[in-house]
């Protein structure tokens, strides 16, 4: 009788939404009289559940987690929306503004993949200068100008860690990707002003490939630093290869969300910033 009762209420209780596994820890017998000879009297005393079981599970597994992987995003599955800026070392073009999404998904204990877009664009950078067209017969002077720049990344990255407490991370990265830049231009005859032209510019497609390695660094248990070097070349030879250096920041605020950050430069001294938020899962 005790078996089929008790059974009989864990399957009610599965039934009501409470999970099978906690079902019996909620749930007690309590005998009242003589149970041996009148075992009718036996009645159930279900104690108050705790109204956080959910947050307190997802907080335990985060956790968790925390502790298996660590506080940074190498080996993580993540998604992350940064603003970049870039402030160029240059007479002519100044800075760019523009935004990054990255999303990256291990593949194995030691490698993930990663896919990454990136839009960056100036306006009237070229604006005032003179310019003779590819004949050398048209003089312009140019008094509008658009820039943009799309970059289309997928990357692996390989990846260790060095001790199993601290979690420290060194990575390799390879990528390859392909940009898109369009520049386009309104201008006026540079002697006569009245004359204006539209629709001039160019447009280009490029592949590129690149190389990163760094070092994942814990500072506590939300914190990660990660100092890092790399490379960018183009498969067009028009184009200049890029060498860059510089760090990330990953601090997590609760339950996978973050700030991430990064502050870079390169061999022609333009300087590099991003901020924005992060989600690992």
């Amino acid at each position: 009788m005790k078996s089929s009762l008790k059974q009989l209420i864990l399957a009610a209780s599965c039934l009501a939404g409470v999970t099978c596994v906690h079902a019996q820890q909620y749930t007690t017998l309590e005998p009242v009289g003589n149970t041996t000879t009148k075992p009718e009297y036996l009645t159930v005393s279900t104690p108050t559940r705790s109204t956080n079981v959910v947050t307190e599970s997802s907080s335990a597994a985060f956790g968790k987690r925390m502790n298996e992987l660590g506080a940074g995003l190498i080996g993580r599955s993540y998604i992350y929306a940064t603003y970049d800026y870039v402030n160029y070392d240059d007479d002519v073009l100044d800075n760019t503004n523009g935004a990054t999404v990255r999303a990256n998904f291990p593949l194995i204990n030691w490698l993930d993949i990663g896919v990454q877009y990136s839009y960056q664009g100036a306006d009237d950078q070229y604006t005032g200068y003179g310019i003779i067209d590819a004949s050398g017969t048209t003089a312009y002077l140019l008094y509008d100008d658009d820039l943009s720049a799309n970059f289309f990344w997928a990357d692996l990255t390989f990846h260790t860690t060095l001790t199993s407490v601290f979690n420290i991370k060194p990575y390799a990265r390879a990528a390859i990707g392909v940009a898109y830049y369009d520049y386009e231009v309104s201008a006026r005859d540079f002697y006569d002003h009245s004359i204006t032209y539209e629709g001039l510019g160019w447009d280009d497609t490029v592949g590129m490939y690149a190389t990163e390695i760094g070092v994942e660094i814990p500072i506590g248990k939300i914190v990660t630093i990660s100092p890092f070097a790399g490379a960018r070349w183009y498969f067009d030879s028009d184009y200049d290869s890029e060498y860059l250096f510089g760090g990330r920041l990953n601090v997590y605020l609760t339950y996978g969300f973050g700030l991430t950050a990064a502050v870079y430069t390169d061999t022609d001294s333009n300087m590099y910033a991003s901020a924005g938020l992060s989600f690992s899962f």
